[in-house]
């Protein structure tokens, strides 16, 4: 009896064994299948998130360019007839037009360059680089702006002027959003200063106007993508609420720190920003295709220098070319790259001017030095072969 129980004990024990391992067995191929459902579903998403990345690269070229070139060629026909005699109705609705445009341009701008920022898509070209350039030339840009509204605009500089090691475009940027923002919220007939100093082993630009000021319950939220003050001045003035989101964004990237004091509404706002100083000589400012519209006035600034200008938009293509002419510049246009092979051979350029607004040589450019490409696009013909 005894051992009939224990075999009757070890039958059911087999049992019991064979189920649960059985069960476990189950439960593991279970596991594996569900992982391999999960891995294919993430190698699935993963595809679907690169797609859509490029889709949303694509798209922000296509949208790039699709605001960029109307506005461009606004602005490079207002150039060219800002250097004709025109009756002073006229050259009031240019400069209307032309002020206009560059608003919108900068809000496109800003628009695209937010993007970019979230995307972490935003790359800078970093070089020594005297602050004073890009200062002075967000100073002549905001020019139109400030004479609409009899604004004084006061400039100093510290001689020598700083040296910082940046991407010039963009503290061009970070000035020209500094001063739109005081420009805007800056009532008539009443004064901005722009300071350019050193401070220890930083650069410091300020910027203070005589504005709205600031609710000192807004200033955390100062620097804020979106974000603007809430009462019917702001909204009056317009604007996405990016400007100085950009602003910030720009100076982390460079090292560097900016800060608002305000002593509250109506008393004005003193935006700082402090770089870190580089003690290596900058070279040549870089050439940029929109820089020539300041060009316009300066007779034979370009003389003799071949241009190779090649543009989609007939519009722009038109109004580069006619701002490089009446500079001195010969001038050869392309509506695409088909026959820029021919064209390079037959009439030698020194310079190519592309349909993305950069300025590039065209001889000697292995010889050159990276940062002599400049002085081409500044207008000093190159090296003859």
């Amino acid at each position: 009896m005894f051992n009939t129980s224990i075999a009757i004990w070890g039958s059911v024990c087999a049992v019991l064994a064979m189920f649960f391992f059985g069960r476990e067995v189950v439960r593991r191929e279970r596991a594996e299948a569900e992982r391999d459902r999960l891995l294919t579903s993430e190698r699935a998403a993963r595809s679907q998130a690169e797609q859509a990345n490029r889709v949303k690269d694509d798209f922000m070229a296509t949208l790039s360019h699709e605001l960029r070139s109307p506005l461009a060629a606004m602005l490079g026909w207002c150039a060219i007839l800002r250097t004709a005699k025109v009756p002073a109705e006229a050259a009031r609705a240019i400069e209307t037009i032309e002020r206009n445009a560059r608003v919108q341009t900068r809000l496109v701008d800003d628009l695209l360059d937010a993007l970019r920022m979230q995307a972490g898509s935003l790359h800078l070209e970093l070089a020594p680089v005297s602050l004073e350039v890009p200062v002075t030339a967000a100073l002549e840009a905001i020019g139109p702006s400030a004479r609409a509204k009899r604004l004084e605009v006061r400039y100093q500089c510290a001689q020598p002027a700083p040296v910082v090691f940046g991407d010039a475009s963009r503290l061009q940027q970070i000035a020209s959003n500094l001063l739109v923002n005081a420009v805007k919220f800056t009532p008539d007939g009443r004064k901005v200063d722009v300071r350019l100093a050193r401070a220890g082993d930083h650069a410091e630009l300020t910027v203070s106007d005589q504005g709205i000021g600031i609710e000192p319950a807004f200033k955390p939220q100062l620097f804020q993508r979106f974000r603007q003050a809430e009462g019917g001045d702001a909204r009056r003035h317009g604007g996405l609420g990016l400007g100085l989101s950009i602003v910030s964004s720009l100076v982390q990237l460079h090292h560097g720190t900016v800060g608002a004091a305000s002593d509250g509404p109506g008393a004005g706002t003193t935006f700082t920003v402090r770089l870190p100083l580089s003690t290596r000589v900058p070279s040549a400012p870089q050439g940029d295709a929109r820089t020539m519209a300041s060009a316009a006035g300066a007779s034979q600034l370009l003389d003799g220098v071949r241009v190779l200008v090649v543009d989609d938009e007939a519009d722009v293509r038109g109004a580069v070319a006619g701002l490089l002419e009446r500079s001195g510049a010969l001038v050869v246009s392309l509506e695409s790259g088909a026959r820029i092979d021919e064209a390079l051979a037959e009439f030698r350029p020194d310079v190519l001017v592309l349909s993305n607004h950069r300025v590039l040589p065209c001889r000697k450019q292995r010889q050159r030095e990276p940062g002599q490409r400049d002085s081409v696009a500044r207008g000093r013909p190159p090296d003859q072969p």
